[in-house]
């Protein structure tokens, strides 16, 4: 292994140095989330930290809204990359960067017509109308900039990826958290209203999208084009097919990820969805760490699908599952033992649910072993075994989660996490080494 990982090899360089500083960008974001956490928990009262923890969970619900063209681009413009073709990229990213500008221009009007009938207040569970009024705005406002971030965040999502510069993710990653918690202490300091402080955060994330954008823009010597409208209409639609694969993946991934701190709010209400958060929160951390290290590799996979080389991609994915593996069950162990300790620490919130601790570090590794083989079927737009086995978790885990919560309450809701992403966990693995045969045969 290491002998491979001192490979001369531009590719595994680019990977090397892309995921490492990908992971250690998410271990600064890790700990600067921790201290404006804790701060917030401490300066926020019960009521108004479980509505900032279902906030903040709100980006995964609405994450489809690029409608999965961010990861087509991506792969195509690792495809075009390896090819080394530099007219066609600038193409196929404008393409569709309007077309996204096109969409949100027709969500927009959409969304202020029906806001008014989401009721956002049957998630709180409170008695104070001030968290219903206060939800209700922040939500509403909430959803508003995270469509319009949309077009501008194919940068993020896509460019720099493709081009295996994903360092510079690691460095817009981190200055999210670092303005997040200078402008929260700023904020505290002059004892400014949860409204204000909330907003925030959604309000950084869409500045560094644009960022983000420009500085791409600049990087590659690209301005704005003129795309005739049936040019742009043949490049959508070629990647319109794997798009709708992509949206419906990350739709289902973002109400997975995110409906159970819902139904813990439902069912116990919004004070007992502040303390699951904090520990999901630690398991999401841990999870946002390891998919650092692997998204890095996704377009190093499709590149050499391209050209062929199994030999690599082979050797990348047993060293990232055998990594996984011993890296997720050293967490569990610590976060089992020590779990409870940090949390107090950390925000001076006592949880005192070990059952809690275990399950939860259960779901990240079989979390982590998902995403290990994911990636690699995500590279060449393999989705469709993806699709049925996160579609179905999607519809079982509402119902599943409330009937074992009603039962076992947030002990049942981490069993139904558990028991819904074990089969994706396995049917990602054994398909992608089927797949790696027939690829193995076929050169």
């Amino acid at each position: 292994m290491i002998q491979f990982f001192k490979s001369k090899s531009i590719r595994t360089k680019n990977l090397i140095f892309g995921s490492s500083s990908l992971v250690v960008s998410r271990i600064g974001c890790a700990l600067l989330a921790f201290v404006t956490t804790g701060i917030l928990a401490r300066y926020f009262t019960s009521e108004e930290f479980g509505l900032w923890a279902l906030l903040i969970t709100m980006p995964g619900l609405f994450s489809g809204f690029d409608l999965g063209f961010s990861n087509s681009l991506k792969n195509k413009l690792s495809q075009l990359f390896a090819h080394k073709n530099d007219k066609e990229d600038k193409i196929y990213f404008f393409s569709v960067f309007y077309g996204l500008i096109f969409f949100i221009i027709i969500l927009l009007p959409l969304i202020l017509i029906f806001k008014q009938f989401i009721p956002w207040p049957l998630l709180f569970n409170t008695t104070q109308q001030n968290i219903n009024s206060m939800g209700t705005l922040l939500f509403n406002t909430n959803l508003f900039i995270i469509v319009i971030s949309i077009p501008f965040s194919i940068a993020l999502s896509a460019g720099y990826f493709s081009y295996q510069e994903s360092y510079l993710n690691s460095l817009f990653s981190f200055l999210v958290p670092l303005l997040t918690l200078s402008l929260v202490y700023i904020l505290i300091h002059y004892r400014s209203s949860f409204v204000s402080i909330a907003l925030l955060f959604v309000f950084i994330g869409l500045f560094i999208y644009i960022l983000s954008f420009f500085i791409f823009l600049i990087k590659r010597k690209w301005t704005f084009i003129k795309i005739s409208f049936n040019s742009l209409i043949e490049k959508i639609r070629e990647l319109l097919g794997s798009s709708v694969q992509f949206v419906l993946l990350q739709i289902f991934a973002g109400i997975f990820f995110s409906v159970d701190t819902f139904v813990v709010s439902k069912i116990s209400g919004i004070g007992f969805a502040g303390d699951y958060f904090l520990v999901k929160k630690i398991c999401l951390l841990v999870i946002g760490m390891h998919m650092s290290a692997l998204i890095a590799v996704w377009p190093s996979y499709t590149e050499a699908l391209e050209k062929k080389d199994i030999v690599w991609i082979k050797k990348i994915l047993n060293y990232f599952f055998i990594i996984t593996f011993i890296a997720f069950l050293i967490f569990i162990i610590l976060l089992y033992f020590f779990g409870a300790k940090f949390i107090f620490l950390w925000t001076g919130k006592e949880i005192n649910l070990k059952v809690l601790f275990l399950l939860l570090g259960v779901w990240s590794l079989l979390f982590g072993i998902g995403n290990c083989f994911s990636v690699f079927l995500n590279s060449f737009n393999n989705l469709k075994l993806q699709l049925l086995w996160n579609g179905l978790a999607c519809i079982a885990v509402i119902p599943l989660s409330i009937l074992l919560g009603t039962k076992y309450g947030i002990t049942g809701i981490c069993w139904a996490q558990v028991v819904l992403v074990f089969p994706i966990a396995i049917s990602d693995t054994i398909q992608s080494f089927i797949v790696l045969k027939r690829f193995s045969q076929r050169t």
